[in-house]
């Protein structure tokens, strides 16, 4: 396992709620519940007394920050705890490794996205041991055949590529929540290293930022609106960037939200319809916000999730990271096994 700066855990996940030892707010839930409104019938008994509502996933320190739908409907998950990447293929009961903690292009594994145009897997590594002390922040693209590294992207000294955004025409686009900006590799230079560069830098994604805090974490990309969302975790602010014909960044816009508030904002997705998807880590819960023009609404979909971070769709379902990173970053590492992706099911 790497070695850690425990101060992150406050600025990368903003976890400021107490949980019992099962890391689920006992005044939400019960152990290892989701409330999702519905009957959710795809529990998993791990036989340690912690059920996941989806998946489990392998090892003791393995703490999942970053998933991805792969290539043959299989379904990838990033350890930020280790750095390894682990592979649940169609059909199997068991993850295989793809990625070994022992690849010496990845420190701690956060953001994972899947490019069918590239045929790669893209891994945020940020060395969290460093992360104060002038880390380097890394896109990474890694073979789903065999998890070899293709290519690097360095992101720059002190930065820590966070999450993962693909489009297919306008190349990989990733978070620095460090540096409180927005990266792209454009897709002509995705395999060639050390492509990558700032492709948003707006005063509002700092403003009130203090010392080492970090801002924006998640972001998704709707093509046909032809928008790029994020979000900061420290405040909850909600931002749309236009993505111009070229793959330039245009015009950025605050969108002001009613009827909650997303103040834990981690990953985010998009359904079909163009909806978005957020996660907050700190707060356990999955809100849909429906954006019109520079407005959205906020509805609640879930809530009592361990600390959750990042999810992908599969079809009428929700997959999500469950972290416990107050127990890797707060210095107990004393986790309730097994680590589980939650299944929420979605219904518009």
């Amino acid at each position: 396992m790497r070695a850690f700066n425990a101060t992150v855990m406050v600025l990368l996940a903003s976890t400021a709620c107490d949980s019992d030892s099962s890391g689920v707010d006992s005044g939400a839930v019960d152990t290892g519940a989701v409330d999702t409104g519905a009957v959710d019938t795809g529990a998993v008994d791990s036989g340690s007394g912690r059920e996941c509502s989806g998946p489990a996933l392998p090892g003791d320190s393995f703490y999942p920050e970053g998933i991805a739908l792969g290539p043959d409907g299989s379904l990838a998950v990033a350890s930020a705890g280790t750095g390894r990447v682990v592979v649940l293929s169609a059909g199997a009961d068991e993850f295989t490794e793809l990625v070994p903690a022992s690849e010496p292009a990845i420190a701690n594994a956060i953001g994972l996205r899947y490019d069918e145009t590239a045929a790669l897997y893209w891994v945020c590594s940020t060395d969290f041991s460093g992360l104060f002390d002038n880390g380097m922040g890394t896109l990474v693209g890694v073979s789903p055949e065999d998890g070899s590294v293709v290519v690097t992207h360095s992101l720059g000294t002190g930065a820590l590529c966070n999450d993962i955004a693909v489009s297919a025409a306008h190349g990989v686009f990733a978070t620095d929540s460090r540096g409180s900006q927005l990266w792209r590799v454009p897709r002509a230079d995705v395999r060639t290293g050390d492509s990558a560069e700032v492709w948003v830098a707006d005063e509002r994604f700092a403003e009130g930022l203090a010392g080492d805090g970090l801002s924006l974490n998640g972001v998704a990309i709707d093509e046909p609106a032809n928008a790029v969302y994020t979000a900061r975790i420290d405040t909850g602010e909600l931002f749309r960037v236009a993505l111009e014909a070229d793959g330039s960044a245009g015009a950025v816009d605050e969108i002001s939200l009613a009827g909650g508030d997303i103040l834990s904002a981690d990953g985010m997705t998009l359904e079909a319809s163009g909806t978005l998807l957020v996660i907050q880590n700190a707060s356990g819960e999955v809100d849909r916000v429906r954006v019109t023009g520079s407005e959205g609404r906020i509805e609640s979909i879930a809530t009592g999730l361990d600390e959750p971070a990042t999810a992908v769709l599969r079809g009428d379902e929700l997959l999500i990271t469950e972290t416990q990173f107050s127990e890797l970053f707060g210095g107990t590492l004393m986790p309730t096994l097994p680590f589980c992706l939650a299944r929420v099911p979605l219904s518009e």
